[in-house]
């Protein structure tokens, strides 16, 4: 149902259009997920430090932010004219979601030119990892989800047509705010994840205390591994 056509917001809230909005909102949380790879990467690499993290994030050596700004500057543009464009063919209701073709099909040219450049180190995929990649996607889910109500909500409430046909356009701009959802994702799992550290590190000391074995501690910041191998 178009907002514009509708005398009251809770209108909009039909079962095809509720669903509607979690499918498009759990579809843009995963194709942005793969897309945030290579942010998941540096946080990991970073050993999930916020200063390591934003210092890359913001080293003009860095061309991500540049690239998802093209992502989304692309992905805005084509949205707007095939909405437009296709708005006599379909009808306004339909030609607000046409748009979203085009954002889908540069986000996944997105995500297949940044697989096929290879990392000098691969992403871990730890417990860790996958936990915080499914908060991360759900969290994505949610906010895609929150702004198609919001801007559902802008358009009835001005009720020009061309805001109800490109309101969804708005969305193409999420790809820029990825680096920093996934951080704030990151804080807010941290005391679980300490929690959890904290766990494992109780247990192994248990386990050491109740063992006779030659107990050997390798610190330091390169060489540990080597060391270790050697040690075997």
């Amino acid at each position: 149902m178009f907002p514009t056509e509708i005398t009251a917001f809770s209108q909009a809230f039909n079962s095809i259009h509720l669903y509607t909005y979690i499918g498009v909102s759990v579809l843009n949380g995963v194709l942005l997920f793969f897309a945030s790879l290579k942010f998941i990467l540096v946080l990991q690499q970073s050993g999930y430090k916020s200063k390591r993290y934003f210092k890359w994030l913001g080293s003009r050596e860095t061309p991500y932010l540049s690239r998802l700004m093209l992502l989304s500057l692309l992905g805005f543009l084509f949205f707007c004219v095939l909405s437009m464009n296709f708005t006599p063919a379909v009808g306004k209701t339909a030609a607000s979601y046409v748009g979203f073709v085009s954002y889908l099909l540069f986000t996944l040219l997105y995500i297949n030119t940044e697989k096929s450049v290879n990392a000098k180190v691969p992403l871990k995929k730890t417990a860790r990892i996958a936990r915080l990649s499914i908060v991360y996607i759900l969290s994505l889910a949610i906010v895609t989800f929150g702004l198609m109500v919001g801007l559902d909500y802008v358009a009835y409430l001005i009720g020009s047509e061309i805001v109800g046909i490109l309101r969804y356009s708005v969305i193409c701009g999420m790809p820029l705010l990825t680096p920093y959802i996934l951080f704030l994702v990151h804080l807010v799992v941290y005391p679980m994840e300490k929690m959890i550290s904290r766990y494992y590190v109780l247990r192994a000391t248990r386990r050491l205390d109740h063992s006779q074995v030659l107990k050997i501690a390798i610190t330091g910041s390169y060489g540990k591994t080597s060391v270790k191998e050697i040690l075997k």
